[in-house]
This record gives structure tokens, sequence and C-alpha cells, in this order.
């Protein structure tokens, strides 16, 4: 907007410039650029810097408490668009002072502003997330916090159907998240840090539209391409087991409910369409995390097959296997297999592959895989593992 009253254009309309300088000025006071402003502060105010937090909220408080005193409403006929309830949920106005650098008190304010202003909500979860994943534990443990509660509908008396309807907006927070930051770790690590935090609370983002689980996995598959980042490879294979686990979890409760006659306006046809949709997605993912399992790094092959193991065990595959025998054979190769092994890459790509067989997965995904014959240099590729750092550091 700002721009645009510099233009001084003209050409065989006549002058141009003129109406984009007066769409320009129109546009200052519209709804959108107000909640530009708003949105702007209010990501700031959830950062993870106490010195940020500080200065936003000291700025916004001079500018709403200006724009609210008697004397400037007495002067303007403009619709300031400040939302019903925005300065009392941030504690505005108020006697008590805010101290706005103390990630216990701004936080869940933040928060309570995304409950009331869905404009908002967008910009305060791209701080929030950014904030999961700081380096000061304070700032994580009250981020965290603040975003679980609001997740869970705590401020809400845990009602189901808001509850239910926050998870889905805060997943499709998370996609534009990973459309928008691509490739930025700054924002990715932080979010996959969320991610994984709610999977393991048993949070599941994509309540019954199971898209939500293949659009996130497409977003991993970006992500882990090419990709050198071993924290990152890491939290992704974590996300992708942890999803497949919540899937099935939902498999369990949908189908508990209707026998349970909870649902009975859903019949058996559409029992069954649901129990194959999660049963090919849960396959889509599994041949994502069997990928995985043949990485180039062998700290990435271990800890998928850690957490695999641990998902065996507690069952989440259960629906995928034809016996309890195949179930406990595929639970042994996980076990029995030296996932981390440097010098038989050919072992570790059978025992990928007959796990593979075991889970009833056809095709995998190829993620960067070990090359069948052993390097002699990491020349060509960088093998994040202690003996070949060790032996390039000697030569």
């Amino acid at each position: 907007y700002m721009t645009a009253w510099n233009d001084y254009n003209i050409d065989r309309r006549g002058d141009v410039g003129s109406w984009s300088r007066m769409a320009a000025m129109t546009g200052l006071e519209s709804k959108d650029v107000a909640m530009r402003v708003w949105g702007g502060f209010l990501k700031q105010l959830s950062e993870k810097l106490d010195s940020i937090r500080l200065h936003a909220g000291q700025c916004l408080e001079r500018i709403l408490t200006f724009l609210t005193t008697k004397t400037f409403s007495a002067t303007t006929t403009m619709d300031l668009h400040i939302p019903n309830g925005f300065m009392e949920a941030l504690g505005i106005g108020q006697e008590e002072e805010v101290n706005w650098a103390d990630a216990k008190i701004t936080f869940p304010k933040v928060m309570n502003v995304a409950s009331m202003v869905p404009e908002l909500f967008y910009p305060i979860v791209s701080g929030m997330v950014v904030s999961v994943g700081a380096l000061t534990e304070s700032v994580t443990v009250h981020s965290e916090q603040a975003l679980l509660e609001w997740i869970q509908n705590k401020d809400n008396g845990n009602h189901p159907r808001e509850g239910e309807e926050r998870r889905k907006r805060f997943g499709q927070a998370v996609l534009q998240l990973f459309a928008e930051y691509k490739r930025n770790r700054r924002v990715i690590v932080p979010l996959l840090m969320t991610l994984e935090s709610l999977y393991k609370r048993g949070i599941v983002l994509d309540c019954d539209d199971h898209d939500f689980s293949m659009s996130l996995l497409s977003c991993l598959k970006v992500e882990v391409k090419n990709s050198s980042d071993v924290q990152k490879i890491l939290s992704i294979g974590t996300i992708a087991i942890m999803g497949l686990l919540s899937m099935t979890t939902f498999s369990s409760n949908a189908s508990n409910n209707k026998s349970n006659g909870q649902q009975e306006d859903i019949n058996d046809n559409d029992k069954e369409n649901t129990e194959n949709s999660i049963h090919h997605h849960q396959k889509r993912i599994l041949s994502f995390v069997l990928g995985l399992l043949g990485h180039e790094y062998p700290r990435v092959r271990r800890h998928v097959a850690n957490d695999l193991y641990v998902s065996l065990l507690e069952g989440s595959c259960s629906n995928l296997v034809t016996s309890l025998n195949d179930e406990e054979h595929a639970q042994n190769v996980l076990l029995e297999t030296q996932w981390d092994m440097e010098d038989n890459a050919t072992m570790i790509l059978q025992s990928r592959n007959a796990l593979a067989t075991l889970l009833q997965v056809d095709e995998m995904d190829d993620i960067e895989s070990v090359p069948i014959k052993t390097r002699k240099s990491a020349a060509t590729k960088k093998d994040f593992s202690y003996a070949t750092l060790v032996q390039n550091a000697m030569n």
C-alpha cells in the first residue's frame, strides 16, 4: 500500500497512478490491513526471544491505548477493526502491567486471542511453533503448554466438537507452514518438534479427515529428500511412525463406537470403507518408514528401527499382518538386525525387504538408500557416522 503512494504513472488511459494512490489510501482503512497489523504484532509476541516479545508487547500496548482514547475516538469516524475483547484478552488497559518478556504470562494470553479471532490464528501459530523449538527451556515449556492446552480445548470446558475443530484448524496451519517455509530449518525443525510432542501425547490432528495424513506425508517426503540434517530426518521418522499409530487408534475407536451403538446412523458398508481407507493410508506411511530403514545414515536406520519395533510391540500394525507369527517375525527382524552397521549393506537391505514382505508392503520409497557396495571414501556422499568422521579427520 505504501509503495503505491508513489505511483505517478500515466498511460493512454490517463493518470492511472492517481487511481493506485486512491486505492492504496482506501486500502489502509480495510479490515485486511488491520488484521495484518495485529497479526504481525501477535506473531512477534509468540516468538522465542524475550526481547522481541517485550518490544512487541510494549508497541502494541501504546498503539491500542492511543487508538482507544476518547480524544482520538472523537476525531475520527474510521473503523479501526479492533476485535471485540482483543485488549481484554491481552490484559492491555488494565491496572496491572503486563511483563511481555515472561513466556509463562504472554503465551496463554496470545492463545486466548487465537480462540477469539480466526483471522489471527495463523500468525500466532507460526510464532508459537518456533518458540517450541527454542533453546531456552522455559520458553519451550511454556509455549508447548499453551499450545497443547489450546488444542485440547481446556479453556472451553473440553467440549468435544470444539476440540475437533481446533485440531483441524491446527492441522491446516501445519500444512500451510510446511508450504510457506519449505526446507527452512529455522521453522521446519521446531514445527517437527511440535508434531512429535502432539503425537506422543496421543493428539490426532486429522480426526476423520485422512487427507491430512497424506498431505503431511507429502510434506515429510519433501523435507527428507536430499537432506543432510540428521536431526530433522530423525524427527521425520518418529512423526511418520507416530502418525501410523494415531491412524490405527482412530480406526480402533471408530469400530468400537459403532459396535457399542454410538453411531447407529453409519452402516456396515461405511465402516468397511473407512477401515479400507485407513488400511491404504497406513501402507503408504509404512512404505515411507521402510524407505528410511534403507537410509544411508546409520543413525537414521537405527532410530527408525527402534521406533518401529516399539510400534509393533504396541500392536499398532496388527491389522497389516496376516498372522501373529508374521508380526512376531517382523519384531525379531527389527530387534536382531544391526541397523547401524557400515560394512554389510546387503544384509540391511535384505532385512528391510523381509519386513516389507511380512507387513505386506509392495513398494518402498527410495530415500537416499544405503549403497550396496561399502564406501571407501566419503567424497561423494556425507555419512555422519563416528567412524567416518574420525577417518576423515585423520586424512
